[in-house]
């Protein structure tokens, strides 16, 4: 025992030296979201010198997407609904950020919706099919 103190007790304490400071590094380091950001991203690391006041969360967003008939109204507020992480409807929020529905056009349509509460925003896609008779 005291042979493989005395040939490996050095590489073992180097190991634990090396595994206390790569510790010590990465505690600095927090991923988070600050109070002044637009968009939750994660993996995102920030010094630890960044304070927050408060804890940020994403709000729901719900899309279900759909068949449309052919020549009728479409309302996507009747396929989405939205909701902050304390239960407020934040469904009047929602806004289209790419895309279109057009329903005298049979096909398939892709749209990205977007809800904010507290400056963190979610956004989430829809398909949507419009089909019918020309």
């Amino acid at each position: 025992m005291r042979y493989m103190f005395q040939e490996f007790g050095g590489v073992v304490i180097n190991g634990i030296i090396a595994t206390f400071i790569f510790a010590l590094f990465f505690t600095q380091l927090y991923p988070v979201a600050s109070n002044n950001a637009k968009e939750v991203i994660e993996g995102i690391m920030v010094p630890k010198s960044v304070t927050l006041n408060d804890e940020l969360y994403a709000p729901s967003l719900f899309v279900s997407s759909c068949v449309i008939q052919l020549n009728t109204t479409f309302d996507y507020h009747n396929y989405t609904s939205a909701y902050s992480h304390t239960g407020k409807d934040l469904s009047n929020n929602i806004q289209i950020v790419k895309g279109e529905v057009n329903v005298n056009t049979p096909g398939k349509y892709e749209v990205t919706f977007k809800v904010t509460d507290q400056g963190v925003s979610t956004y989430k896609v829809g398909v949507f099919l419009v089909e019918g008779l020309t």
